[in-house]
């Protein structure tokens, strides 16, 4: 039984995206696993070496820094001395060039390196740091013709870039992956298991929240009280058993409303209806778009995601109206309200 099972597939679909990195562009995988290789600015990774290396160990599947070439090259075009020398380039390092005065700039001295290819997806056998090789990469769009290297270049693939796809599998094997970016943000890491557990709680807070179990039988006629309470059953007793029960910890939060322990958002502290969780977030008029799917009702986390931090976890979540996960942007919720707060003091002339 999973948790999912009596979610129509829109509803099931958010709690799977939980699972999911956010999508980005040039190195970064799309629609990826939270548990995946992360990719860690050498700026980022310098801060976990000073406060606890041991952070670094958290990531299971290993990571890449990604340095810019004006931080590892000196005047020479040699390795600068005070270069971290924990780093490798091709090993757990690799140089990204973001525009063309820096690849006109430094290009020469990569004419020994390899650009970026990732050769394994996921191996029991191979060691997280001979999953990928390469140098370099580039994710030059600011100039014609753009400089994009295979690994960037997913949904933009030239005849060049599938010549060069043929040559990796040449060379590596037929089973080279796809080559669609190299890893995911560090700060949206999350392990199996709490990837698990996340799915599971949200879960649980979506039967809590008043006329839910009716509106899915709204939606889907051949659901039955039985069916739905079985699944909910186990949910709650997946929920308790993994400690990821506790009622007072989601009202502390504030995903939860303390009199009643319903869902509620965590910025604006409403309570939530079970139909907005299906229904699209209105556009701006002028605006609109006939391929907008996002959803009225969105994850929010309650402190900011940020590297090292690992805050994609249960206690950490809620559901949210879009509005307020826009304002609240960035920041966790206690800063967004006290940046409100600042606001309305400036406002009021006080």
């Amino acid at each position: 039984m999973n948790c999912t099972d009596v979610f129509t597939t829109e509803l099931r679909k958010k709690i799977d995206k939980t699972k999911e990195g956010r999508g980005g562009k040039g190195i970064y995988k799309r629609r990826n696993s939270r548990s995946y290789r992360v990719i860690i600015h050498y700026s980022t990774y310098l801060k976990i070496l000073k406060k606890n290396k041991k952070i670094l160990n958290n990531y299971e599947r290993g990571y890449a820094v990604r340095v810019k070439p004006k931080d590892y090259f000196d005047n020479k075009g040699k390795r600068k001395k005070n270069f971290h020398n924990s780093l490798k380039l091709g090993k757990n390092a690799f140089l990204y060039f973001k525009n063309i005065n820096d690849w006109n700039k430094y290009k020469t001295y990569c004419s020994n390196f390899q650009q970026v290819a990732e050769l394994y997806t996921k191996s029991e056998e191979v060691s997280n740091e001979k999953q990928w090789t390469g140098e370099y990469c580039k994710f030059i769009t600011n100039t014609t013709p753009q400089e994009i290297s295979l690994i960037c270049a997913s949904g933009t693939r030239t005849n060049k870039h599938e010549e060069e796809f043929q040559k990796l599998k040449k060379n590596y094997g037929k089973n080279v992956p796809k080559q669609a970016g190299l890893g995911n943000y560090d700060y949206d890491y999350a392990s199996e298991d709490e990837i698990e557990n996340v799915r599971y709680q949200l879960s649980m807070m979506i039967f809590r929240v008043p006329q839910m179990k009716d509106e899915l039988k709204l939606l889907m006629p051949e659901l039955n009280d039985k069916k739905i309470g079985d699944v909910e059953k186990h949910v709650v007793n997946f929920c308790k058993n993994n400690k990821l029960y506790d009622l007072n910890k989601l009202v502390e939060i504030r995903a939860l409303n303390k009199k009643d322990l319903a869902p509620i958002c965590p910025l604006c502290l409403e309570k939530l209806n079970a139909k907005s969780f299906f229904e699209i977030a209105p556009q701006d008029e002028g605006r609109e778009e006939e391929d907008n799917t996002q959803s009225e009702i969105v994850l929010m986390h309650i402190e900011a995601l940020a590297p090292g931090k690992f805050n994609h976890h249960t206690y950490n979540l809620g559901w949210g109206h879009k509005h307020c996960n826009t304002i609240q942007g960035q920041y966790s919720i206690n800063e967004t309200l006290n940046n409100i707060k600042r606001i309305l003091k400036n406002q009021s002339g006080n």
